[in-house]
């Protein structure tokens, strides 16, 4: 064993010497490559000789040609401006975005902040957004946005800060304006610095209660102090509540924000004409010349030598992290070498199989927990959810042997050198086949324009769209590379997370708010890490993706050859005779091929609703070609609805473990589907169980066909089954430990209003009663008494449709039995009053949540019309009242809701400034303002929001599965309103402002309201819900609103209900 390490050792150095790993390369090819390069340098230069004067068009298009790797199907016109102060800008016309995208990267971040001022390119991060000497008003820039229909972000990176913003079109220039002037001359006073310092400690209170952040933290700790990475970054009162901190703040802006280290990216339907006279504000911003931050001088921050750290979770789930730190990663990113090493060690058949079957795990997933975009390091790391930790060792063992076969099964030893096989190379193509597909058919490729200005500032301008997604430079050496290190014992941290840590040497960081010991590793262990080689070796096996990889990628037509002589029978019999063809939807004949095809794309226009295509006795089946995204793909959503569904706790359970079992079932078994690009979304509730499927047309039906197998499979795999029920106790157990806003909006919400949801502990005892009996005898009578609905749309024809339709109905439903379809109701509580219901959280946390929830009732056409033109201004006052005003919290939000088929709205804080009683009373304060707010506003704001409201209704759905989405939400839904947006468009243009005040008078004066208050365990700080109210001081309110403190038991108590047989689409 030490001799066949030794040689790997070797092969890695011999590697590390090549330089940059560049291949060796004979001289014939260099010969050769120069006479390439100088016959084309020869053509290029006669080419520019001959084009005289060349238009801006045509700059603009050979820029698109030789420089933007652009999926096949992206019509967007895209140029590069260099501005006279080094600022980089990428302008992309994308004719059919109604809503425009801004997005600004700046090589500047955390890395750079002074000793002591830990958080301080956070902090500036945050300033920025609240005032310039231009435009002095905090919340001006935040207006702006909501008003006009958009949304603002940013976040703080390592080396770089990126901000970015969407807004509607006849509002970009303005916004652009005032975001300029972010970088021109922030004001950055003292008062509002003192505000947002709150804002990122109230960030700060709420991420430190997270694993990943306990994961870093300890990476943190055992790292070199004199590296930038070891430092404490997101900040908080400690670090950032100075006097000083504002001329700091500015020191910081002057020294590390420089133009010549940004990138400006622009989308929008205007012309690149246009947007060129938008940017030239920020050539105002000072250029200071400065280089690109780097931490090379540093080197890698982990220390090497293995270390083993136990740590207190917040979660009663075990868990074991292995880490390994690797360079360049981010600089080898047209390699995908270590996205390759990713996808293999989630694999089927891998490692994590082959856990799992031991009992040694319940689950495991891996990734890039850091990318440095210099390349210094990364790290790579593997989450374990274990039974308990006496087996780490057999585990780590098990991981290290599967690198071990990875390099067995991947390369060849050729003696001096390692050579690869056919099996990487084979590998590698078909990820690469199967990455260049998803990229050339990327239908939204502008999907995070802060994507695309993080990439234009770091790669440049060719990988600006392609740099996640192609796989372009096969290296193996680079590939053998990263497995020898990840062998190497020494890059090796393993951590234990638990909610009990009893050592005798127990540690805590007051910073980053994590406890942690030291643990020796026995030499024992380390030799049997070390026997990889030696023991008996697991049977893995290489994932297999080439049978769902898709060949046909052509777009369907109704257009089908017809003969003349055959009127009588199916014109698709004779596929023959091509004199003449036949439209299938109404049965029309053309003359020629032309005629046919401009007919088809005319009735596609013409009819874009999802059409009733055909109904059997238990279902019904919608349909809608589109190929307007011209991407060779179908979505299809199936609903299956229980006639006779019983509400109680054991049945709803039992189609939990359906609902898991059956993925896990399909994920294990088609694997390759979802390599490929395929999606399966499976959702229950307590009376139907709904599937949105999407992925390549052809291999489509034979995916369908493959997971149905898997619903119908009477035989119970019962290490499946035992390995479900045991990631839905971790998966429950973790919910309880979930952030408060996660747990009140997700679970104590709906349990409180919704008759029929359960809380997770309720949940949780049950699955622990559940035996395999009861599952086998609930799954023999899933599909007995179900009607069900099916749409299909996309690359689809109609033919298809039906032979789909029929044959579901025949694999999951057997002979079909007439059942009269009755709708089935949810039932939700008529509150009789305003209530209070106080809830204890199971998590130490320091925080509470509130969420303040008012229901309208059922939905007007006015009202929903109303709701979307205030939406936006809703959830800015509210961040600007709640948030920066009176700093209750860092996440405040404001929207409206419908709950099943009532309309209502909610008002979520989570925070540590006020308990959830004081900030329901701030909630009702704001409302009070929001309503006085809006009165001052004259009838030209109104019209300019009913403008912003109409263009967001305007906007088409940016993909194909996002259009099918949104026609299949409304057949699920049971409303099947597909011309929602028309109808409130037109409903719109007749507002007026006495129409919304009346509105916002009626719904929040006159409506039921229900404030949900969750309480940390600190928070509470040891007494009961009850004993602490009891203590709590009313705020001085203007709000004189009775409200009732009550239990979600009493509330119900002879309690009137409302009844939902569909469910309403968002706002």
């Amino acid at each position: 064993m030490k001799e066949e390490l030794q040689g790997l050792v070797e092969s890695k150095m011999k590697l590390n010497n090549a330089k940059g790993y560049q291949k060796i390369v004979s001289p014939i090819f260099n010969t050769i490559m120069l006479i390439i390069v100088f016959c084309l340098i020869t053509f290029m230069l006669t080419m520019m000789i001959q084009q005289q004067k060349p238009t801006q068009h045509d700059q603009t298009s050979f820029l698109q040609k030789q420089l933007i790797k652009k999926p096949l199907i992206d019509t967007n016109i895209y140029e590069q401006i260099t501005l006279e102060n080094g600022l980089t800008v990428l302008l992309i016309q994308n004719n059919d975005a109604i809503i425009s995208q801004v997005a600004l990267s700046v090589k500047a971040g955390s890395f750079q902040e002074p000793a002591n001022y830990g958080g301080l390119a956070h902090l500036l991060e945050h300033m920025l957004f609240v005032g310039s000497h231009t435009f002095p008003d905090p919340n001006y820039f935040n207006n702006l946005i909501h008003n006009n229909g958009g949304t603002n972000n940013a976040y703080t990176d390592n080396y770089e800060t990126n901000y970015y913003f969407t807004i509607q079109n006849s509002a970009l220039h303005q916004s652009l304006d005032v975001f300029s002037h972010f970088f021109i001359d922030p004001i950055l006073d003292q008062k509002m610095v003192e505000k947002e310092v709150n804002a990122v400690n109230n960030e700060y209170e709420i991420i430190t209660g997270t694993d990943e952040w306990k994961i870093e933290a300890l990476l943190k700790i055992i790292s070199e102090k004199s590296h930038p990475f070891s430092q404490f970054s997101i900040g908080n009162l400690n670090t950032l509540l100075k006097d000083e901190i504002s001329e700091k703040l500015k020191e910081f802006f002057n020294q590390a924000y420089s133009s010549n280290l940004m990138s400006l990216v622009i989308e929008s339907s205007l012309p690149i004409s246009d947007l060129k006279t938008y940017i030239k504000n920020f050539e105002k911003i000072k250029n200071n010349n400065l280089v690109e931050p780097t931490c090379e001088d540093f080197g890698s921050p982990i220390q090497y030598g293995t270390q083993l750290i136990q740590y207190r979770s917040n979660s009663d789930v075990k868990k074991v992290y292995i880490t390994h730190q690797l360079s360049d990663v981010q600089q080898q990113y047209k390699t995908k070498s270590i996205e390759l090493i990713n996808n293999l060690i989630q694999s089927s058949k891998g490692v994590k199989e082959y856990l799992i079957s031991k009992n040694l795990i319940i689950d495991m997933s891996s990734g890039i927990l850091f990318n440095d975009h210099n390349g210094c390091f990364s790290v790579l790391a593997l989450e374990f959810q274990v039974y308990s930790f006496n087996d780490y060792d057999r585990i780590i063992q098990s991981v290290f042997s599967y690198y071990y076969y990875l390099i067995q099964t991947l390369f060849d030893d050729q003696g001096d050198t390692v050579a690869d096989n056919v099996k990487l190379r084979a590998l590698y193509n078909d990820y690469k086949k199967t990455a260049s597909l998803k990229f050339n058919f990327k239908e939204n490729i502008i999907e995070d324009i802060q994507e695309i200005a993080h990439n234009l500032n770091i790669y440049g301008i060719h990988d600006v769209l392609s740099r996640k997604y192609l796989y372009e430079e096969y290296d193996p050496e680079l590939i053998y590379f990263y497995l020898t290190d990840l062998l190497d014992i020494d890059n090796l941290n393993v951590f234990l997370g638990d909610s009990q840590l009893n050592h005798p040497d127990v540690q805590y960081d007051k910073v980053n708010r994590v406890n942690y010991a030291y643990l020796d590793i026995p030499d024992s262990i380390i030799q049997k890490i070390q026997s990889y080689d030696e023991v008996e070796q697991p049977k893995f096996q290489l994932p297999s993706i080439h049978k769902y990889q898709p060949n046909d990628l052509k777009m369907k037509s109704f257009c089908k050859p017809y003969s003349e002589s055959k009127i009588d029978e199916d014109p698709y019999e004779d596929l023959q005779n091509k004199n003449m063809l036949i439209q299938r939807n109404s049965e029309m004949v053309f003359s020629n091929v032309e005629e046919c095809l401009q007919y088809e794309h005319q009735y596609e226009e013409l009819y874009p609703l999802p059409e009733y295509l055909f109904k059997s006795s238990i279902g019904k089946l919608w349909w809608k070609l589109d190929r307007s995204y011209k991407t060779p793909a179908i979505f299809m959503g199936m609903k299956i609805d229980k006639i006779n569904f019983q509400f109680n706790l054991k049945q709803q359970v039992l189609l939990k473990i359906f609902q898991s079992y059956t993925s896990a079932l399909i994920s294990q078994n088609l694997e390759s589907a979802f390599q490929n690009n395929y999606n399966f979304k499976f959702q229950s509730s307590p009376n139907h169980i709904i599937f949105n499927i999407y992925g390549w047309n052809d291999k489509f039906f034979d995916f369908i066909d493959d997971s149905l197998t898997f619903f119908t499979k009477q035989q119970i795999d019962k290490q499946i089954y035992e390995q479900t029920l045991k990631t839905l106790i971790n998966q429950y157990n973790q919910e309880i430990q979930s952030p408060l806003y996660s747990q009140i909006k997700n679970h104590f919400f709906l349990n409180t209003l919704i008759f029929g949801y359960y809380e997770p502990k309720s949940i949780l005892q049950e699955l622990k009663n559940i035996n395999i009996k009861d599952y086998e005898q609930f799954h023999s009578q899933l599909f007995k008494g179900t009607n069900f609905q099916l749409y299909l749309t996309g690359n689809v024809l109609r033919e298809e449709a039906l032979s789909l339709f029929k044959s579901i109905e025949k694999k999951l439903f057997g002979k079909p039995k007439h059942l009269d379809y009755n709708p089935i109701y949810s039932k939700i509580l008529k509150l009789s009053h305003n209530y209070i219901v106080p809830y204890a959280a199971e998590s130490n946390e320091n925080n509470g949540a509130t969420l303040n929830y008012y229901i309208f009732g059922n939905r007007n056409r006015k009202q929903f019309a109303i709701m979307n033109i205030l939406k936006g201004t809703f959830n800015s006052y509210a961040f600007n009242y709640l948030r920066t005003d009176k700093q209750l919290g860092y996440l405040v939000s404001a929207k409206f809701q419908p709950l099943e088929c009532l309309d209502g709205a909610s008002i979520l804080v989570q925070g540590s400034a006020q308990t959830p009683y004081q900030v329901n009373q701030y909630i009702e304060d704001f409302l009070q303002f929001f309503y006085q707010e809006v009165e001052k506003m004259t009838d030209f704001d109104i019209e300019e929001l009913k403008k912003a409201a109409i263009q967001q209704l305007r906007q088409k759905e940016k993909t194909l599965f996002e259009k099918g989405q949104a026609y299949w939400d409304h057949i699920s839904n049971n409303d099947f309103i597909f011309e929602e947006k028309d109808i409130t468009i037109d409903q719109i243009d007749l507002l007026k402002k006495e129409d919304v005040l009346n509105f916002l008078n009626s719904a929040f004066k006159k409506s039921s309201k229900l404030s949900i208050q969750l309480y940390g365990k600190h928070m509470l700080k040891g007494m009961s819900v009850e004993e602490f109210l009891k203590n709590q001081n009313p705020i001085k309110s203007f709000s004189a609103l009775e409200e009732k403190i009550s239990d979600k038991e009493k509330i119900k108590v002879g309690a009137m209900l409302y009844q939902c047989s569909f469910k309403l689409g968002q706002i």
